[in-house]
């Protein structure tokens, strides 16, 4: 098989190795050597081995000194992969439903009781508080809740494209995020509840601080996901 050079040639390989993993079997997942899956791919050495890298980082294919690699279509199959993909735009991305963003109005106010739990340093202060709710189709997948330092905002917040909170804090803040740190929670919220127009009242909750490159903590999110059509998961490489 040789592969065409309209997208970089690491990406058509991992493609055409993930459609080959797709097809395994548990005990028949050991993968060709990277000298034969040069040969089959028509492909550099090096190129395989970026590709495999790619793999390895999202937990596609596990690597063993002196074993060789090994495949795991189970992994292919996981929806809603948070840990490997966190920017929902890319997370709910489905071909066969249209994405649509919703901002509800900016509003200036005090931090909540959970954003001071976890940025102890913003009480006393005034934070915009809005929220993003994500839906495919009609259907309200994720309803995310922001809360900002007013004192980190460099331009008033109105209304914009900037739909993930790295984007946003870059554009207002003028920050560069690094990380964010992640505590994952199930609480009884009716209120939820009723905007996602489920019966089910306990709703999975994702709380989120985010740094920027000097170790600030910028940003509090709250995220709530449908508990009808979503059930995020996490993939854990040993």
């Amino acid at each position: 098989m040789k592969l065409k050079k309209a997208r970089p040639l690491y990406l058509q390989a991992r493609d055409e190795l993930a459609r080959r993993i797709a097809k395994m079997k548990p005990g028949e997942n050991r993968l060709p050597s990277e000298e034969e899956l040069t040969r089959q791919l028509g492909v550099s050495r090096s190129t395989v081995r970026e590709a495999l890298h790619d793999m390895i980082l999202e937990g596609i294919v596990t690597k063993r000194h002196g074993k060789g690699n090994f495949a795991h279509p189970a992994v292919l199959k996981i929806p809603y992969r948070i840990d490997y993909d966190p920017d929902f735009r890319e997370l709910l991305d489905d071909p066969n439903q249209t994405l649509t963003i919703k901002s509800s109005p900016y509003q200036l106010g005090s931090p909540s009781e959970k954003m001071v739990q976890r940025m102890p340093e913003a009480e006393g202060e005034l934070v915009y508080r809005w929220d993003w709710e994500y839906y495919l189709g009609d259907t309200l997948y994720v309803i995310a809740t922001e809360e900002i330092p007013a004192r980190f905002f460099q331009r008033e917040p109105q209304y914009s494209e900037e739909f993930s909170v790295k984007e946003f804090v870059a554009s207002h803040c003028k920050k560069d995020l690094a990380y964010f740190i992640s505590w994952i929670r199930a609480s009884d919220r009716p209120d939820i509840a009723e905007r996602f127009g489920v019966r089910e009242t306990i709703i999975q909750d994702w709380e989120e601080v985010y740094h920027d490159i000097e170790d600030h903590a910028i940003c509090y999110s709250e995220v709530y996901f449908n508990p009808s059509c979503m059930e995020v998961a996490i993939l854990t490489s040993l």
